[in-house]
Parts: structure tokens; C-alpha cells; sequence
């Protein structure tokens, strides 16, 4: 659950201190659920993407916390959104998204085109594999390595002391 600047974890989540999600933008403290870090996607660039991806019918979602929303159903999006318990909202409208708060954005199907789309734009976004099958795009920078350091440096902490767990090669 969410409120305000501080997300509600189950109990499932505390064999951890902290979360660092969304490739390295976003750390939560699970002991209270303070969201310590959170990058955002440029509005203009979240615009651009929007506005490309209605444009050519190109599959895009755009997450912001717990909230996502998708621009095309697809039977792969229904079955992740299964998995998770969660669902997004349609758009077709780049107003229905909240592009000020926009943590990333995520392609699950034709990822390769819209890679070098973004490339060719000059937009400062990175690209990259996140799971089988799923492509996350985020701000330029933004990487698991730097939110690591980011976290380090928030608790006055050597990265040599450090463990991290992840399950996928974004987190490397």
C-alpha cells in the first residue's frame, strides 16, 4: 500500500532493511516504509515517449509507485499483471498519465525498435533489460550500482560491508 511518501510493505518483506528497485531509482526503508530515494523520469522526455508510442500503437507502461498504467493490453501484460495481483489502467491520452511522477516506464513485447527510436532522439533515458521478456526504461544514470552507492552514502556506510540480493542481470 502507499501513503503519501511512504509505502506499506506485508510482513514478507522484512527479511530486508532496505528495497532498492525500479534499475537503482527508487530505496525504501522497510522498517517504516520511508521512500529514502526516488528518481523521475524528465517530464519532456516522458512526453515524447507517450506521445511515439500512442503514435505507432507501440506498447508502453508507466509505473509511479504502485500505480501503472498501459496504453495496449496484451494477453503477456494480463498474465504479469496476474502474477502480481495488480493491474493497470488503460490510457490513450498522454493526460491520463501523471508524467510529473513517472518512475519508469516498461515494454514487454517489440522492445528492440523502440530502443533505437530513443537512441535516436538524443532522449536521456536508458534502456535495458530488467526480467525475460521485459525491457525498463529509465532516467539516464539511474543503475542498481548507483543506488547502492546512494544508499551507502545515506547511512554513512562502506560499500565493503555491504550485501546485495537481486534476481535478475540488471541488478550485476
Amino acid at each position: 500500500g502507499r501513503e503519501g511518501d511512504k509505502v506499506y510493505m506485508d510482513d514478507g518483506w522484512r527479511v530486508a532493511d532496505y528495497l532498492i528497485l525500479n534499475n537503482g531509482g527508487k530505496i525504501i526503508r522497510i522498517a517504516d516504509g520511508a521512500v529514502l530515494h526516488n528518481v523521475y523520469i524528465n517530464q519532456d522526455d516522458a512526453k515524447r515517449l507517450l506521445a511515439h508510442c500512442l503514435s505507432i500503437d507501440q506498447q508502453l507502461y508507466a509505473v509511479s509507485g504502485v500505480d501503472w498504467w498501459v496504453n495496449r493490453e496484451s494477453e503477456g501484460g494480463r498474465r504479469y499483471a496476474e502474477s502480481l495481483g495488480s493491474f493497470p489502467r488503460l490510457y490513450s491520452r498522454i493526460d491520463e498519465v501523471p508524467i510529473h511522477r513517472i518512475e519508469g516506464f516498461m515494454v514487454t513485447e517489440e522492445g528492440d525498435e523502440l530502443r533505437e527510436w530513443i537512441a535516436s532522439k538524443g532522449l536521456g533515458l536508458e534502456v535495458l533489460p530488467s526480467e525475460p521478456g521485459c525491457i525498463d526504461i529509465m532516467e539516464a544514470g539511474v543503475s542498481k550500482d548507483e543506488g547502492l552507492r546512494t544508499l551507502a552514502k545515506e547511512l554513512g556506510l562502506s560499500l565493503a560491508g555491504s550485501i546485495a540480493v537481486g534476481n535478475y542481470s540488471n541488478d550485476i
